[in-house]
């Protein structure tokens, strides 16, 4: 390309006003990330955090040793064991999620202006980069975030590379985006469920026949095969994931319905009001749909065939988790895929709030037809500024309120790393994984009794035992034994740093508390 049409396309591209608004959403949504980056850069690990961190150490530097749970996606910890090798550190890691949300934000608005246009991929682009879980979890080192990231790029590829170019480039990363969305959290599966589930219902039989979708589907199989691999090896069970996360868990005793109303108690309330108005307002646009689904499904209404899709959306991952039975443990950031498609209708509502509003302006005077798509514009900024503002307002409370969580394990492992060596093992009553993270040293369960805890003292000979309890409803469980332990038992464990809050109005039971095991001690117990 000469320099002069790369001018004159540059040019071409900052005067179409659609671009700017992208070019402005994008610049906000990174800045306020960047903001809570130097907010929250130093806040502690979390559980699941620790999880990740830790084998993705495990497998960079062989200590310390981590378990591997057949419960985790292994995608991200294996990332990170590619940082840890090429010397990246926690800063390094925390860049690259801040990063991570930022795309995910152009990736829906090139969705909905594929599906829709670039009005609706712009209104849905500027609900994510606000909406205050998706703001708070990029702060965060957990599979959630780049698990929706590979699921809106395998969605945009399908859509743009197979529904309407048949593009064999993008055919073929069809597969591998869907094979990856579920390496990076199982249940980034329902993507693939989503796709075929609607390839049946336009397709149906010629799905047989073709060639493309012949290769999505070798090249998923293929490369999911290192995992399958892996899992059998390991576990004994290539779908042991599985078998543990459907059926040996807990699952609670509630109706699909019961279940169904939890989700969506909990759920639309976090959109704000002014942003579920939107999504309401966008469903109306769907009664084309409905009332030509049988002309849709003879293949006589392809126009219909985005709001379909959408609409599987989100159907299929919503039953999808609702069969994993989440009834206690609904959280926003276990279901970002539902509200994409969410947020795409919201993007809907408001082009079709801005043409109602539109019409009958100008439909109103004649003087009116100047001033119509102002007032519909200001009117919609009104709404949208509102809902931005609720949502933002949110995160930034509980982003601030939550970056001290667990500070004191954070402050436990450094002192314990400055006064072990890296061989050394620490026994702890809970928050083993963060306690690992931070100390960089081997952190092993305590036992629940007092003979199993001796016994793991005479096999590790630990040089701290650390007590936490951050839940007190812990002290009512029937292991609650063990964290009284070392306070029976002066002769065998010395405290040497304890943290508040206290736990009872006595202030006998700090949330945390370290304590040195006497070495000459162990032979005697």
């Amino acid at each position: 390309m000469s320099e002069n049409k790369f001018k004159n396309k540059l040019n071409n591209f900052f005067k179409n006003p659609y671009n700017l608004i992208l070019i402005g959403i994008l610049l906000f949504a990174f800045l306020i990330r960047l903001y809570y980056f130097f907010i929250t850069k130093n806040q502690p690990i979390w559980w699941d955090e620790g999880d990740y961190l830790n084998m993705g150490r495990f497998w960079a530097d062989g200590i310390p040793e981590w378990r591997i749970d057949p419960l985790r996606p292994l995608l991200l910890p294996f990332l990170l064991s590619i940082l840890y090798r090429f010397g990246a550190n926690e800063t390094f890691i925390r860049i690259l999620m801040m990063l991570i949300p930022v795309i995910g934000v152009f990736l829906l608005y090139l969705i909905g202006k594929e599906m829709y246009d670039k009005k609706v991929g712009l209104i849905a682009a500027f609900i994510l980069a606000v909406f205050w879980p998706y703001l708070f979890y990029s702060n965060r080192i957990l599979t959630d975030i780049p698990m929706l990231f590979l699921w809106l790029s395998t969605v945009f590829l399908f859509w743009k590379g197979y529904v309407k170019n048949k593009n064999k480039k993008y055919i073929w990363l069809i597969g591998i985006l869907a094979t990856l969305t579920f390496l990076m959290k199982f249940t980034g599966i329902l993507v693939s469920f989503t796709i075929i589930i609607y390839l049946l219902l336009t397709e149906r039989l010629k799905i047989l026949k073709n060639k493309s979708l012949l290769i999505i589907c070798i090249v998923a199989i293929l490369s999911s095969l290192p995992y399958f691999i892996y899992a059998y090896f390991k576990f004994g069970n290539p779908f042991r994931f599985y078998v543990e996360a459907v059926g040996e868990r807990y699952v609670f005793d509630l109706t699909f319905l019961q279940i169904s109303r939890d989700y969506i108690k909990f759920l639309f309330p976090s959109m704000s009001i002014a942003f579920l108005i939107l999504f309401l307002i966008g469903l109306l646009t769907f009664i084309n749909l409905i009332l030509g689904f049988d002309l849709f499904l003879k293949g006589k209404e392809n126009k219909l065939n985005s709001d379909f899709f959408v609409l599987l959306w989100m159907i299929i991952p919503f039953l999808g988790m609702i069969r994993l039975g989440h009834a206690g443990l609904i959280e926003e950031r276990l279901n970002f895929m539902l509200y994409m498609p969410i947020f795409l209708i919201a993007g809907k509502g408001v082009s079709f709030f801005y043409n109602v509003i539109n019409k009958i302006m100008n439909n109103y005077k004649d003087n009116m037809k100047i001033y119509s798509k102002i007032i519909a514009f200001i009117l919609i900024f009104i709404v949208l500024i509102f809902g931005a503002y609720n949502n933002i307002v949110h995160a930034d409370q509980i982003i601030k309120a939550k970056k001290d969580s667990f500070i004191q394990v954070k402050e436990a492992g450094i002192y314990i790393k400055e006064r072990t060596l890296k061989e050394d093992v620490i026994l702890s009553t809970q928050t083993q994984a963060e306690l690992q993270y931070h100390s960089q040293r081997t952190v092993v369960g305590s036992g629940s009794t007092k003979e199993e805890m001796y016994n793991l003292i005479k096999e590790f000979r630990p040089k701290y035992v650390v007590v936490s309890i951050f839940l007190p409803q812990a002290l009512n469980d029937p292991d609650r034994e063990k964290f009284f332990i070392p306070a029976q038992n002066p002769d065998l464990f010395t405290p040497v740093l304890a943290f508040e809050p206290f736990l009872d109005q006595q202030r006998n039971i700090p949330i945390l508390i370290v304590y040195e095991v006497n070495q000459e001690q162990i032979n005697n117990i």
